[in-house]
């Protein structure tokens, strides 16, 4: 019996540094997780939504009701500390086209940044790398103008994505719907 009342004096004393050394565990692992998931884990602003296959890219699709010229379209997306959306990848191209689709916008397409307004047929993205001979999604390969008629009244040095996946070239002073796209932040 006294080797029993030895053993839980002994077990009462060492208390306190097992304590300490579970409070040490718990805060070290606190840091571990607030590291890990910060790098990971990213925050869309208000009105931006994030496509799962790019996560770190948010997105944001005007209302309806909402049509600007390209240049006031980049400029709208510039004040959200962002620009027009680049679909660079077939993927982010559909979700955004399918975006589209679900906001029954009234001409079924919108204005992304890719123009050729600097030098014609030298299509550049917003992020000023050229299109190149990367993946694209042209309507009919090079780009065409559409509707076709609109070619008779002004330049057409705008890219434009259409419900059907596919990019139109279209007159840059059109008003029209656009995405927008900014980067997401650690939460």
């Amino acid at each position: 019996m006294q080797e029993q009342i030895k053993e839980l004096q002994k077990q009462v004393m060492d208390l306190p540094d097992l304590k300490n050394k579970v409070k040490n565990l718990t805060a070290n692992l606190c840091v571990i997780k607030q590291a890990c998931c910060n790098k990971t884990l990213a925050v869309c602003p208000c009105g931006y939504e994030r496509f799962s296959e790019t996560p770190g890219m948010c997105y944001k699709f005007s209302t309806k009701s909402d049509m600007k010229t390209y240049a006031d379209a980049r400029s709208t997306c510039q004040a959200d500390g962002g620009h027009l959306a680049m679909p660079k990848d077939k993927a982010t191209n559909d979700f955004l086209a399918k975006q589209i689709r679900a906001r029954d916008y009234i001409f079924d397409h919108a204005w992304f940044g890719l123009t050729d307004q600097v030098q014609e047929r030298t299509w550049v993205w917003e992020d000023g790398t050229p299109l190149g001979t990367g993946w694209n999604n042209w309507a009919q390969g090079p780009p065409v103008a559409y509707p076709f008629y609109l070619q008779l009244h002004d330049s057409v040095n705008c890219a434009l994505l259409a419900f059907s996946s596919e990019w139109f070239n279209h007159q840059c002073t059109a008003s029209l719907n656009y995405i927008c796209e900014v980067k997401a932040t650690a939460g």
